[in-house]
């Protein structure tokens, strides 16, 4: 069971880091449900993963951001699966739910890429599962609708902003505001 929880990430090995109490009650109760059924679902393999890798290397706001896919789009729709049963065609059909639900482009993939990071967790360092079966999961073309285009953040490239400072110089009303937004963000 330690060289469960001794794998940092892909690259580094930390075998004689310390486990908190909680990491090992779950790290537990994944490894009873290996023993004794035989598989390990994405509920209890999954909090594995995001004790620690997510909360260890990753800033603040993507874990929240983290938290909230799994809370909201991944235990509801992968929760009770088997790890070693998840295929790429079930994952799949549930990128394809959320292309017809409306979601965008980006958030799709975003969730994907929460998903990916659990199930390539679990294949290297937990060894739950032989490989990652989001690998073969693709996006569809998903087009965005007026509405959304219209709500679209724009970023302003330098050579942009460049250009709108030369026309509204120092001399202008509207300097110190750019400048303010610019550098304050």
């Amino acid at each position: 069971a330690n060289e469960l929880a001794d794998g940092v990430t892909a690259r580094y090995f930390k075998p004689d880091s310390t486990l908190t109490v909680a990491q090992a009650i779950k790290l537990a109760a994944a490894l009873h449900q290996k023993q004794s059924v035989g598989f390990v679902t994405l509920e209890n393999g999954g909090t594995h993963w995001y004790d620690n890798y997510v909360k260890t290397n990753l800033s603040y706001n993507t874990q929240k951001d983290y938290e909230k896919k799994i809370r909201v789009h991944l235990k509801p729709a992968f929760g009770k699966y088997r790890l070693a049963s998840l295929e790429t065609d079930v994952i799949q059909k549930w990128i394809d739910g959320m292309k017809r639900q409306g979601y965008s482009r980006s958030m799709v993939k975003n969730t994907l890429s929460c998903l990916s990071g659990a199930l390539g967790y679990a294949v290297y360092p937990c060894k739950y599962i032989k490989y990652n079966p989001c690998d073969y999961a693709r996006i569809p073309k998903i087009v965005m609708s007026d509405e959304a285009k219209a709500h679209t953040e724009y970023i302003c490239v330098k050579e942009d902003f460049a250009a709108i400072i030369e026309r509204f110089g120092p001399d202008s009303n509207f300097y110190i505001p750019l400048m303010t937004g610019y550098h304050c963000g």
